[in-house]
């Protein structure tokens, strides 16, 4: 199907669409709009293209009427110079003239083809834009289709894409927190086995302070005793000797006290070595183990953060897949309307149903050949008649000269005559007579040619006579005919007016966006109207004035609503009559607004009833009914704006709830967190050594076991609170619900975070009791 849309394209359409895929993502709703905006690109400009040669041809049209008017005025001039020669007796001036006017009829001729021909080429040329605008009726069904299919399309892989990426992170939080539970079980291990390192240490070195006190405080006399010594032996330089012998054996006792010292602590210093490797160890561990769950906070950031970016691109998915849907039901409404137009100028040129302008144009037409016709019998007349005046006028010269001749003939008789030359009296008679006969011959032609002249100034004067009525009830007619299409033209134009307001209003008309294609469009045929009627007001009234469309009509359209597209017939409307109602019903007002302006009309209904206006009343009535619709939808927009309003509150709500939820959680786990207490005091003092890692592993079990079952009944409510579809009364239900996988991950960590503050608690108490 597209590529039949882009068949049609010319070269350089293609090199611009190409450019325009390189630039722009590859996805099929993208595509459908580039190919949309394609066509409307090619419909713009075949548009123009034919608008260009319609007014090319009636600037044509208007020169030939120019060059007509001067012609005529010329022929007319031409017509009196010859009649004043022919009343002067100039006959070759008026035998020129008659030259010049056989030239200046073939002009006329030559002109009157020329404007029929114009004629001609003008009813193609409409022709060729009722072909360009049904070619785009036929683009916009396709693209509008396949744009409802993709919009659908679009929405369904949003909502899916949103809840493969929920799954995804389920199930990415719940390894995550198997993992994070992993770590905390063995971070509570390590610190177990430290503390339990920490104690044995001490306890090995009391022992060790126990066993050496003796020895350390003789380890002090002795030393004392070797400074006073030492003090003798500086005083006593001269004892030195003696001195010397009593330090050997002080040494003596020494080395042995060190050696027991050193005996007492070589048997714990094995152990000593093995602890420290040991808490080095567990120092590591517990280093590794807090980076590693530095680590899985960081990922669990990252899958709420991609988690929120893929709600808002599936909320922005949805958002244009809806204002596309809301803006494909005016262009479904656009392209009936041009249908019906289509449908309707072919069934005025058919003769199925011919409409009145129709009837008109096509009496225009015949008027014309009839004025083409007679216009031309003038001419042929005009002709006849000058060949008739200049035969009468030889015709009088023949009788001026046989008038002339006749005295001096009948005076050379009488004197032949007298003479008595009856031979020349014989001749003179006979040429006298012969004159005579040929002067009665030339007065009955000139007779005749009166005749005749007469019959033609006759049947001239009723042509023209006929041909006056017929530009009189030609101009009646191009009036009435231009005033209809204006008054057309001007609908049309508000019916555009108020289908740009629509799609403004419906959605983005930002660049490059499927409504400001249509809005591309929608200017186009506004700025051909235009065209249009500037050309109709120029026939009427010799300006543009009538062509421009007043601030009250512009307004009616904002107040009275969407006018019905001109051309319409209105048997057509139960074909697209739920297309019409759906198009026909948009909130342009508020609810309190509508409902005022309802009372308004029921109390104006209520007056016409009574002063039995009923014509009024009706009208009322429609109107009524047309406010009532809208006024739903405008309910109906209006809890939508709720609703989203609502939804940007639901973060602070949620937070409430999730404290609340925190709060019982805590309260649970006290509860639950009282037995593993109960237990470590029913532990033997002699076992709390050995046995402290199994009870550690034991109420980390069970700890476990409480974790696991508050999940499960947590993604057991989310789930079913995600299986239960909101409804759109449900708003404050949804309110509260909330998001269930932030909430469910946060309460996780919570509940992770207070089970490790209460097994610190437990192992305290443990070591207490041991």
């Amino acid at each position: 199907m597209l590529s039949a849309l882009e068949a049609d394209n010319n070269p350089e359409a293609e090199e611009g669409e190409e450019e325009e895929e390189v630039g722009e993502g590859g996805g099929e709703l993208d595509e459908l709009l580039r190919a949309f905006r394609r066509t409307a690109k090619q419909f713009s400009n075949g548009l123009r293209k034919v608008n260009e040669e319609i007014e090319r041809n009636g600037v044509s049209l208007e020169k030939i009427e120019e060059d007509a008017l001067a012609l005529s005025n010329r022929l007319s001039d031409l017509e009196n110079e010859q009649s004043a020669a022919l009343e002067a007796e100039d006959f070759e001036k008026a035998e020129m003239l008659q030259r010049t006017i056989d030239a200046v009829n073939r002009s006329v001729g030559e002109i009157e083809s020329r404007r029929q021909y114009l004629g001609r080429q003008a009813e193609s040329l409409k022709l060729k834009k009722d072909k360009v605008f049904e070619d785009q009726v036929s683009g916009i069904e396709v693209i509008a289709e396949l744009l409802g299919d993709c919009s659908k399309r679009e929405t369904e892989k949003a909502k899916a894409l949103c809840d493969e990426v929920a799954d995804e992170i389920k199930i990415e939080s719940g390894r995550l927190d198997e993992e994070d539970e992993l770590l905390r079980v063995e971070v509570e291990g390590v610190e177990e086995d430290l503390k339990v390192v920490t104690k044995e240490q001490s306890k090995i070195n009391a022992k060790v302070n126990a066993a050496t006190v003796e020895l350390r405080q003789e380890r002090d006399g002795w030393e004392e005793k070797i400074s006073l010594v030492d003090l003798e032996i500086a005083e006593l330089r001269r004892q030195l000797a003696e001195k010397e012998a009593k330090r050997s054996e002080l040494d003596g006792h020494l080395s042995e006290v060190n050696q027991g010292i050193q005996a007492a602590r070589s048997k714990y210093e094995s152990r000593l070595n093995e602890l420290d490797s040991r808490c080095a160890a567990i120092k590591e561990k517990d280093e590794l183990a807090r980076a590693r769950s530095e680590a899985i906070g960081n990922s669990r950031e990252k899958l709420e953060e991609k988690y929120r970016n893929a709600a808002e691109k599936a909320k922005e998915m949805e958002v244009s897949a809806q204002q596309i849907a809301s803006q494909l039901v005016i262009l479904t409404d656009i392209a009936n309307r041009l249908k019906r137009e289509g449908r309707s100028r072919r069934g005025s040129e058919g003769g199925s149903t011919p409409t009145a302008s129709a009837s008109e144009q096509s009496k225009i037409r015949k008027l014309e050949d009839e004025i083409l016709v007679t216009t031309q019998s003038i001419g042929f007349l005009e002709r006849d008649a000058q060949k008739l005046e200049l035969e009468a006028v030889e015709h009088g010269r023949a009788l001026f000269d046989i008038d002339s001749k006749l005295p001096a003939l009948n005076d050379q008789k009488k004197l032949a005559v007298s003479t008595r030359n009856f031979k020349e009296a014989g001749r003179v008679a006979k040429e006298i007579k012969d004159l005579t006969a040929e002067k009665e011959e030339v007065e009955a032609k000139v007779k005749e040619t009166k005749e005749k002249l007469q019959v033609c100034n006759e049947s001239l004067a009723a042509k023209n006579s006929e041909i006056v009525a017929f530009q009189e009830q030609l101009k009646s007619m191009q009036s009435g005919v231009n005033d209809t299409i204006l008054k057309d033209l001007q609908a049309k134009r508000l019916a555009l007016h108020a289908d740009i307001k629509r799609v403004e209003s419906s959605g983005s008309v930002a660049e490059n966006s499927f409504g400001a294609t249509i809005l591309k469009l929608l200017r186009t045929e506004l700025d051909a109207c235009e065209v249009e009627a500037r050309r109709v007001s120029v026939k009427i009234c010799g300006d543009e004035s009538l062509a421009v469309l007043s601030m009250d009509d512009e307004d009616c359209v904002d107040i009275e609503g969407e006018s019905s597209p001109v051309g319409i017939d209105a048997t057509d409307g139960t074909e697209n009559k739920g297309e019409e109602a759906v198009c026909a019903v948009i909130p342009r007002l508020s609810v309190e607004e509508y409902n005022e302006k309802i009372t308004d009309i029921e109390a104006k209904v209520e007056t016409a009833v009574l002063e039995e206006d009923y014509e009024l009343a009706a009208k009322l009535d429609e109107e009524l009914e047309i406010l009532r619709a809208e006024l739903e939808v405008a309910k109906k927009s209006t809890l939508s704006n709720e609703d989203s309003l609502l939804q940007v509150d639901e973060g602070g709500e949620g937070e409430d709830n999730r404290e609340e939820e925190e709060e019982t959680g805590k309260q649970e786990h006290t509860e639950d967190d009282e037995q593993p207490v109960e237990v470590s005091n029913e532990i033997d003092e002699q076992e709390v050594v050995s046995g402290e890692e199994e009870k550690t592993s034991l109420h980390d079990d069970a700890i476990e076991d409480d974790e696991r079952s508050d999940q499960d009944e947590n993604v057991g409510d989310i789930n079913a609170e995600v299986e239960d579809p909101p409804r759109e009364d449900d708003a404050l239900d949804k309110e509260d619900i909330g998001d269930p996988l932030m909430n469910t991950t946060t309460k996780d960590v919570q509940l992770a975070e207070e089970g490790n503050g209460h097994q610190h608690r437990e192992v305290e108490e443990d070591n207490i009791l041991s």
